[in-house]
């Protein structure tokens, strides 16, 4: 694995440790936001930039699993990535997100006519998953 996937992996292992040691939303103010910048969130935020397209997929797919904060504006970022496979994973993250701003993105993916049409249909079946028309 490439130092910066490591890094990566690291940096969520950290957020996930942080939370299930209790350590939630309220009671960790240094997760109250991804805006709040930490070593862990920077790493994040430079390896969804990274020029390689593995690292940013392994991050997308990542970012779905935190539950201390809601990071769709995060997966966001994916949904307009020049890769089809980090487009995929951006629409699974926000499904399992399920925030109301993720379900937005979802009717917006599902929407994008330029979009490709598999991606479509996932965020359309997600939507559905969600309960929402």
């Amino acid at each position: 694995m490439k130092d910066a996937a490591r890094v990566a992996v690291l940096a969520l292992s950290m957020l996930g440790a942080l939370e299930a040691h209790g350590q939630s939303r309220r009671a960790s103010p240094a997760l109250a936001s991804p805006t709040k910048e930490t070593a862990s969130w920077a790493v994040l935020r430079q390896a969804l930039k990274s020029k390689d397209y593995a690292v940013r997929l392994l991050v997308t797919q990542a970012l779905g699993g935190i539950r201390a904060v809601d990071v769709s504006g995060w997966i966001e970022h994916s949904l307009a990535d020049p890769e089809h496979d980090v487009r995929v994973a951006a629409v699974d993250a926000l499904d399992r997100v399920g925030s109301q701003r993720a379900i937005a993105l979802l009717r917006s993916v599902r929407d994008d006519e330029t979009e490709a049409l598999d991606i479509r249909a996932l965020a359309a079946s997600a939507l559905i998953n969600h309960s929402e028309p």
